[in-house]
């Protein structure tokens, strides 16, 4: 079975103040909320499909980059994604506050887990940061919106 995720996170209620097409934000754990960049908020905000990770990208593109940057504005904010197939798979993030991109992207088996570092997620006993905030309860984009 595969895993798949596309999203913005930040702390609450950072993200469930702004509006973003075909997608709202959902709650997770310690104070987070995550944006899910299903297809059709994907086309409509010019990105692609896990652009970083599928599509092999360094960057991500400057219209999206900018709507990213306005939503740190306020706050920490992180895009991240992740494939697995099998076992085998990749992550990626890019990492924002005061209106700017921080660091490179950052594209690595840990990099989610560097993104809820970056907003102040601390590990439940025996977890890491991804199974902390409850990354684990989707398999896929698209569940996160009918969960």
């Amino acid at each position: 079975m595969g895993y798949t995720l596309q999203a913005i996170i930040a702390r609450s209620p950072l993200l469930s103040a702004v509006k973003f097409p075909h997608t709202l934000a959902v709650p997770l754990e310690q104070g987070l909320e995550l944006v899910p960049l299903v297809s059709a908020a994907c086309e409509a905000l010019g990105l692609e499909f896990l652009t970083l990770t599928d599509g092999g990208e360094s960057e991500l593109p400057p219209s999206f980059s900018s709507r990213c940057c306005e939503i740190a504005a306020h706050g920490k904010a992180a895009y991240i994604e992740a494939e697995y197939h099998g076992g085998d798979g990749i992550q990626a993030c890019v990492m924002f506050h005061g209106a700017q991109q921080v660091g490179p992207v950052v594209v690595a088996g840990d990099a989610i887990n560097q993104a809820l570092r970056f907003l102040g997620v601390s590990r439940n006993p025996g977890e890491d940061e991804f199974s902390s905030v409850g990354f684990g309860t989707q398999r896929h984009t698209d569940d996160w919106l009918s969960a």
